[in-house]
């Protein structure tokens, strides 16, 4: 498994990410030119990166899940950017734009073990 961080936030990236668990979007704008002849391009700008990707919070790693997801979701309602990294690479700063919460396991009486949340993150300049 991949370990990284977003801010002070662990997290474990819950597939391995040649399976499409770690997706980065850069998208570039063209202005259409309406001609005579075949239309022309014109390039205008680079959009902001976006990443989306799925963590996982397991409690036998030692992480509390809900307490991990509640931290991520009180990060993002500070509207603040955080540095992600995942292994020893910093990928830059983002602002989190979307949480989605998956409940993978619970024990037998219903105490979560395993979440996965899905983040989609957006680029901050």
């Amino acid at each position: 498994m991949v370990w990284g961080s977003l801010g002070s936030i662990i997290f474990e990236v819950h597939k391995t990410p040649n399976k499409g668990s770690f997706i980065r979007k850069h998208r570039f704008d063209y202005a259409r030119i309406t001609t005579f002849q075949k239309p022309k391009v014109q390039y205008l700008r680079e959009n902001l990166e976006e990443i989306e990707f799925e963590m996982r919070f397991y409690f036998y790693s030692g992480i509390d899940p809900l307490m991990e997801s509640k931290k991520l979701l009180d990060e993002a309602r500070k509207k603040e950017p955080l540095t992600l990294m995942v292994g020893d690479n910093v990928i830059g700063r983002f602002v989190i734009e979307e949480v989605e919460e998956t409940y993978k396991i619970t024990d037998n009486k219903g105490n979560l073990i395993d979440m996965g949340v899905k983040v989609r993150l957006l680029e901050y300049v």
